[in-house]
């Protein structure tokens, strides 16, 4: 009798440091061990692991054989419907078409394209900022090139509040770190913006409906900042807040 070797699937889950063992707790419910973790400077590689299921080979060698026959059964259709169209078809309809004249202005160009200098970037027209929000690795050459290029440039993106902690020896002011898109710990997509030394409420210049009184760590906005620079060291791209919109 031939022993099966257990083989496993793997998934990397990200999160903010102080909040690995919510999200170990929560994979364990979900059947996966922990296996590896990774602290960084400002989030948390945890690595899982569980047993693949076994592979149903005897019904996907059944399937296999229907798929060709119905392939077979298709290709057979196919050619025979072809015979009647060439058979049916009106000789007017195999004249050569011309092209049609078109009046009117030139379509517009792609706004993901260029952006005029003051112009906030956003992911609609900028391609480059688009794919910074998808970065995998928040260390990553690409965003300390994206922070060099446009420094001093505006950008606006949804995100939320990842983490509050207080700047030095402050009491009502504090660095916040902002993640891209809704919070999920399983996406530690994008860079780690942070605004480092501002007063939670009135720096960030909070405007829309139903503005909190204070906000906290998941909370969703649209974030305009302008960029100010990437710190090597840390991995953390700084950002000056212009205004923060409740969404």
């Amino acid at each position: 009798m031939t022993t099966e070797t257990t083989r496993y699937q793997f998934v990397e889950v990200k999160t903010v440091r102080g909040a690995e063992q919510r999200s170990i707790a929560k994979k364990q419910a979900e059947g996966w061990e922990l296996v590896d973790q990774q602290p960084g400077t400002v989030r948390t590689t945890l690595r899982f692991r569980r047993p693949k299921p076994p592979v149903p080979w005897k019904m996907l060698a059944g399937l296999g054989a229907a798929a060709v026959v119905l392939f077979a059964i298709i290709g057979i259709g196919a050619l025979l419907e072809d015979d009647d169209s060439a058979n049916q078809a009106n000789p007017a309809e195999t004249a050569e078409a011309q092209p049609a004249e078109t009046t009117g202005p030139a379509p517009a160009s792609d706004p993901g394209a260029v952006t005029e200098p003051d112009e906030v970037l956003t992911i609609d027209n900028s391609l480059e900022l688009a794919a910074l929000l998808q970065e995998g690795d928040y260390c990553s050459p690409t965003v300390a090139g994206f922070a060099a290029t446009h420094a001093g440039r505006t950008i606006q993106f949804d995100g939320h509040i990842a983490a509050m902690n207080t700047h030095g020896s402050y009491d009502t002011r504090y660095d916040i770190l902002l993640g891209a898109r809704d919070f999920n710990e399983s996406d530690g997509r994008g860079p780690a913006f942070q605004y480092r030394d501002v007063a939670p409420v009135s720096d960030l210049n909070l405007t829309g409906p139903g503005i909190p009184d204070a906000i906290g760590v998941t909370d969703r906005f649209r974030f305009t900042a302008v960029i100010e620079r990437y710190e090597e060291n840390s991995c953390l791209f700084l950002l000056d807040p212009v205004s923060t919109e409740t969404r």
